[in-house]
Parts: structure tokens; sequence; C-alpha cells
């Protein structure tokens, strides 16, 4: 077994590589020289549970629909799924009265993608029934009721059958021996084989086309693909019936290069599923794929390297062979999701080729090329039409009929519910809305983005003005911009009924007169109130002014008490980020360490946890007991701090955080340096431009330099960063309180500017790209404390 690649995902744009003629004559000479490399399974697993959004684990059968929707039938119900929601249909939204689905059959086929239908069948257990159409699940029409009049027909012939609806037989029914098997392709369009232990009998719109002779066993090996039908054989071998011809073929492809299949005689296991039109052999727990060659014929290719499931139960396979994607239904364990690599590695025999197959580019590889699909037309997954599912106001469902909605003018809290069938990555479905007037033009529409990781796609409004509006909801299908898919709904805004003219002129006949001697009752009434208000109204007003007297008193005590406590909150909250960062990064080093057994430097990590937790209680308690002492006091005590010993505490407490950018911190400052200062406001100040200072630079130094002066002196906290936005440069030169520059990135510098008056100190900033310095000037003041009033 070769080892594994390590393929890195590359997008290729080729303009050729979608020509069917270079494409085909590069397949006609390179398939006659390579071989597959069988690797260690590649693919991620996903696994969707009633803790998902499935109404229940035990899934009976699955389609998709022309819209790229998923449809499962569980016993709790039938479960649209879109690749990240489960839209449940039971007795609580449909007609039914009953939650039990019990299977879903092929109407009628979508022409372009034979994977998917137009219409489904859905039949529930109480023999209720309803059809899957346009991405909804609807009442049965005529259509349901022709065909039970044509089976009724063909019974009256004397013909005893029974449905297959899919490989394995998971009904539990037995077939007897006089009974044929009714093998559909499209029950719409009446087209089906029926299957005899003799012969085979074809129907095309419910007349009988052909009968060819067949003499079998097990009638429940029949199934079909692409309306030609197959059976596979004791000796696993296929017996292929099409157009009164049959022939027989051995398996072939990636299946006979299976160790387990040629080493052992045993049958192999058949997935069929008539609703997507595709089969799947599985032997040894891995899974091949078959594929239907031009001239009929079938060759295998391997899927799933390995999946056990007989384990989990699996009876219904599907391939997404857009998205890459396999679901496999269990009838106990829900629904799995596999996504496949998208490359393949092929080995040529003798030299290095470059292979582009079927749209796909291939790569160089050490052992052969690794070949992926070059999505030049469409994203990953995103080709389906937007479906509207429902419209609430103030959370009650309305009913609409096709496109059109109509609403009065006063109704509020009104969202539009869509949904999408999406399989690929979330960040590449681009969704966006617009509503603009009827008759506006597109081009002037005000395009809203929807967030991609917003699993639900629901657009609310407030409410809507009168008039006529067109909404329109659209995504992208492809690369450039006329790859869209829309939908659009119109909306028709009206008055209120009590809002009409001739309402509005019965009322101005007859509510004069009446009007009138109601003023007069109303005024005597209202004299009398009003004396007594305004006796009410003299004694309250006194008791305001005394009220307002007190709070003006205490207003300025109020205001910089919050002030304060509000900057001191938010730098605890900012400082903690830092060692956190570090606490969280050597913890998870731990975990990796124990695992590997490495103990010696586990145990080292571990006490660098415990330092930093320790700073962080340590900075908790000094800023808690700093605000206690506030709602005391006025005054913030101004004493002789050593610079040298502050400046050592804040760079420590970032040095870790510092390795991520591959910064280094210099403390440059003399140690006999003391300044008058505040030690807690300038132990803020320092960690928040240490920190801010960190974020700006990386593979760079943050250093701390002393310039004396006469009478005091100033500290220069500098960097080699990418400096700072002229905009925040001029914000932090200003004096006082001013508005925050738009899109400012940095809390620290905030809090520093207004912090740094409480602790003597003058800033200044210089920035430029390559170095940012900011320089603190420390007040010479003989008191020893500054009012804060």
């Amino acid at each position: 077994m070769p080892n594994t690649l390590k393929i890195v995902e590359i997008m290729v744009l080729f303009k050729f590589c979608n020509k069917p003629f270079f494409t085909s004559l590069f397949l006609c000479f390179f398939s006659q020289y390579r071989e597959v490399v069988f690797a260690q399974p590649q693919y991620a697993v996903q696994h969707f549970t009633t803790e998902s959004g499935l109404p229940k684990n035990s899934i009976k059968d699955l389609s998709v629909d022309s819209k790229g929707f998923m449809w499962l039938a569980t016993e709790g119900g039938l479960a649209r799924f879109d690749g990240r929601n489960f839209r449940v249909y039971d007795k609580r939204n449909t007609d039914t009265y009953s939650n039990q689905v019990k299977a879903i059959a092929p109407g009628i086929r979508n022409p372009h993608n034979q994977s998917r239908l137009e219409v489904a069948y859905v039949s529930f257990s109480n023999n209720e029934r309803a059809n899957i159409m346009n991405g909804d699940a609807v009442p049965v029409g005529d259509e349901i009721h022709i065909r039970d009049e044509k089976l009724a027909e063909l019974r009256n012939q004397k013909l005893s059958f029974d449905f297959i609806n899919g490989l394995p037989e998971r009904w539990g029914r037995v077939i007897s021996p006089d009974q044929s098997t009714m093998v559909a392709t499209n029950f719409g369009d009446g087209e089906f084989y029926l299957c005899s232990r003799s012969s085979v009998t074809h129907y095309r719109g419910w007349e009988k086309q052909y009968e060819v002779p067949n003499f079998v066993t097990e009638r429940l090996n029949y199934f079909t693909l692409a309306g030609r039908l197959y059976y596979l054989n004791p000796d696993r071998s296929f017996t292929h019936i099409y157009d009164n011809k049959k022939f027989s073929f051995p398996l072939q492809g990636d299946i006979v290069r299976n160790e387990h299949f040629a080493r052992n005689k045993e049958a192999v296991k058949l997935y069929w599923n008539n609703k997507t039109a595709q089969a799947f052999l599985c032997i040894d727990n891995a899974v091949f794929e078959l594929i239907q060659e031009p001239d009929g014929m079938l060759s295998t290719r391997l899927l799933i390297p390995y999946f056990d499931l007989y384990s989990e139960h699996i009876d219904i396979l599907y391939h997404d062979h857009l998205n890459g994607k396999v679901f496999l239904a269990s009838s106990t364990s829900g629904l799995f999701e596999i996504t496949l690599p998208r490359f393949e590695r092929i080995k040529p025999m003798g030299t290095d080729v470059e292979a582009f197959r079927g749209g796909s580019v291939s790569l160089p590889a050490p052992e052969g090329l690794a070949w992926f699909k070059a999505q030049l037309t469409q994203q990953d997954g995103v080709n389906d039409d937007i479906v509207f599912d429902q419209i609430t106001v103030d959370g009650r469902k309305l009913a609409v009929s096709g496109d059109t909605i109509r609403l009065f003018s006063k109704q509020e809290n009104v969202k539009l519910y869509f949904s999408t069938a999406y399989f690929g990555q979330p960040e590449s479905l681009k969704i966006s809305y617009s509503l603009t007037n009827s008759g506006e033009r597109m081009s002037n529409a005000n395009w809203q983005e929807v967030d991609a990781k917003d699993k639900d796609l629901v657009i609310s409004y407030a409410s809507f003005p009168t008039g006529t509006f067109t909404f329109t909801i659209r995504k992208k299908t492809g690369f450039g911009g006329g790859n869209l898919a829309s939908k659009h709904l119109t909306i028709i805004i009206t008055e209120p009924w009590y809002k009409n003219g001739w309402l509005y002129l019965a009322f101005g006949l007859l509510i004069p007169g009446f009007g009138f001697w109601i003023l007069r009752y109303r005024f005597r009434k209202i004299e009398t109130r009003n004396q007594l208000l305004e006796l009410q109204v003299a004694a309250r007003t006194d008791e305001l002014r005394q009220t307002l007297l007190t709070l003006e008193a205490s207003q300025g005590d109020l205001l910089h008490q919050f002030h304060l406590q509000s900057r001191l909150l938010t730098s605890l909250a900012h400082d903690l980020r830092s060692p956190l960062l570090a606490a969280g990064l050597v913890t998870g080093e731990v975990g990796r360490l124990i695992k590997n057994h490495d103990l010696a430097q586990a145990s080292l990590l571990n006490r660098q946890v415990e330092d930093a937790v320790g700073m962080i209680r340590q900075s908790l308690d000094e800023l808690l007991a700093y605000i206690k002492v506030q709602v005391y006091s006025k005054e913030v005590k101004i004493e002789r701090v050593a610079l040298a010993d502050v400046i050592d505490k804040c760079f420590g407490f970032f040095e870790k955080a510092a390795r991520i950018n591959a910064n280094s911190f210099q403390n440059n400052v003399p140690r006999d340096v003391t300044v008058p200062t505040n030690s807690l406001m300038l132990d803020i100040i320092i960690r928040n431009l240490a920190d801010n200072a960190n974020k700006f630079t990386e593979n760079g130094t943050i250093s701390a330099h002393w310039i004396a002066h006469e009478t005091s002196g100033s500290l220069t906290i500098r960097d080699t960063g990418r400096g700072l936005p002229a905009a925040q440069v001029a914000w932090f030169e200003q004096i006082g309180s001013t508005s925050i520059p738009e899109k400012f990135n940095g809390l620290g510098l905030v809090i520093v500017k207004e912090l740094a008056p409480f602790a003597m100190i003058r800033l200044n900033i210089q920035s430029r790209r390559g170095e940012t310095q900011v320089t603190l000037h420390f007040l010479n003041r003989n008191a020893q404390s500054m009012n804060l009033e």
C-alpha cells in the first residue's frame, strides 16, 4: 500500500479544460496507461440525528428534488434537508393524520439531472399520500389518481406484481413464485419493467413495448439506471436488458483490484436507490459506485475505502457528485454525510503525463498524478434555486398563493422565510436581498448581504409603507457577475379598510353634532378637575424643587465616581486578555505533552500557567481594592514610584503573548529613577501601551527609554511596528475628552488617555511606518495629592 500523498488544495482555471474534444482525446490515450492507487480513507464524516433536527433516527427512504433539497422519510415525519437545516413536514403543518412516512417513489425525473426528481410520491403508513414538488410537500394532484387507475388496469389483466422501491429490500416483503417485481424508472411517465422468473417485460407510457426471456431465481436483484435494466447474477456478473436486447458482462473497474473480492467468491451486496438513479456495491466494508458507460456496460469506481455499513444499519446511499459528498441513511442511526477528497491519484505506466479529465486538472505527484475538479462556471454546490417557504406577521403564518403577498400598512414584524439547497463550504454561500419600488430598475437596488453563518434564511421588516414593492433575493452560482439565481416576490401594501374615503365622509357627517354635546359636558368636568390639579401640582412642585437641590449637590460626586470606576473596570477586562491568551496556548500544549507522556515539560508549562493565573489574580486584587477606596475618597495619592520596577512588571505581564508575534521587550530605564505619580494608575497606563504595541508589531522590539530633564523627566515607549493611522494619532494628541474616531481599533489608547491626568502625566505620540513612540511627561508637583473634582 503506497503512502498517502499530502495534497494542497489549489484552484486552477484552465480555459481549455472543459473542451470536450481535448478531454476525450486525453482520456482515450491515458486510460490505457493508468492504475488507481488506493490510499487510506481521506474523508470527513458528519452525523445527523434527532439532536441535529431529524424528527426520528429511523430513515426509511431518501430522495432529491429538482431544487436540490434532500427528502428523508422517517417515522416522525417527512424531513427536508438543505445541507444546514431540517424542515419537518408532519401532521402539525400538513393535511395528514400520521407522522410515519412509509416510502418515497419516483414520479417524474429531472431531464438535466437523473439523480433528481421533478415530482416524487410520498406514502404514509395510514395510506395517505403527498407529492414533493418545487422544494415543497404539497397535496397530491390528478396524476396520482391516474397512476392508480393505470395500475388497476394492469391487475385487471391478471398480472400479479409487487413494487421494488430500492435495494436492499427494507419492508420485509416476500415475493411469491408466481409474482413479478415492478422495477420502475419513472412512475409519472408510466415507464417500468415487470420481471418474472422467466422473462422481462418493458412498459413505456403504460403500454407494453417488448418482452425478453430471462430465467432467474432471485427477482430482487433487478435494478435500473438511466432507463436500462440490469440483473446482478450469482456469479457476480451483470445481465443488461434494453431496447429488446440482452447481453451479459463481468464486473470490471476498481472492485476487481480489491483483495477481498479477488480472494473470495462470495456475492457482493447491492444498494440501489431508484429515486436518485444510483447503484453501489459493497464488499469488505468498501463501497464502489456503479458507473454506466455509453454502451450500457457498468464499471466500478471506489467511492469509500472503508465504512461499516452493517453495524450502522445503512440501507440507502446517495452520491452528490456536484459537491463531492456521500450520504448514508440508516434505519436506526440517522444520516451520515461523508465529504470525499477533491482529487484522485492515478499512476502512469512509464512516463510523466499531464491529465485533463472531464473538466479536471492533474498535478504531478511523486507516485503519479493527483487530479481534481476545476469549477469554472459555478461555485461549490450553489447552483440550486431559492425557495420561498412562508411569511409571518407578528408571529402568525399567513397563507400566500404564488409569488404575490398582500399586507396592510399597519401590520408589523413581517418575516420572510426562504430556503436554498446548499451542501458546499459555508463561506462560499453568497446571498443578498433588496426591496425596490415596483418598476424601479434593479441597478438602483440597495443590496443587503446575508451572513453565511446564519443557518436560518429569514428576512425581517418592522413594517412597510403603502405601495407596491418588488422583493428580490439572490445568490451567486458561479464566478462572474452573471451567475446568479434569483427569487422575486411582489409585495402589495394597502391601507386598512377603516381608512377608506367613504368611511371618513360618513363619520364627518354624523360625529359633529354628537361631538358638540360631548364637548360641553366634558368642558365642565375638566374645569372642576383642573382646579384640583393646580393645587396638587403646586404642592408637588415644592417637593420636586427640594429633591432637585439634593440631586444637584451629589451629581458631581456621582459623575466622578462613575467616570473613574468605568475606566478602571474597562482596564480590568482589557488587561486580562493577553495573560489569558498565553494561559490558553500553554494549556493546550500541556494536554499534548501529557498525551505524549512528556511529564517534565508538561510540569514546566503548568507552572507557567500558574504564574499567569497569579498575575491575573494580582491585577484583580489591586484594581478591586482601588475601586473600593474610590467609593469613599475623592483624591488619588501621588507618591514617588520606582519606574524601572513598574516597567519590568508590565513587560513581564505580556512576555508570553509577545511570543505569538515574535516580539521582544527591552527595559532601558535606569534602576534609580523614581517619578511622582500614582503607582496603580501608572501600572495600568504602561500595561495598555505595551499591549497596544504588541498588537501592532510583528518580529520587532518594544522598548522603554528614560529622558531626564532639570525638574522631572519623560518615559518613551517605542515599538518597531507598522504604525497607527493618522486619525488615531491626531485624536490622541487632542487635549480633553473628544469623540473617538470611526473604525478605532485600540481600546488601550482610550484607557491611557483617560487615566493619564489622574497619574500626573502629559502624553505625546509620534507614529510612522516602522516606528511608534508614546512619551509620558511626568509633572513635577510638590503636592502629595491631586483633587479629582
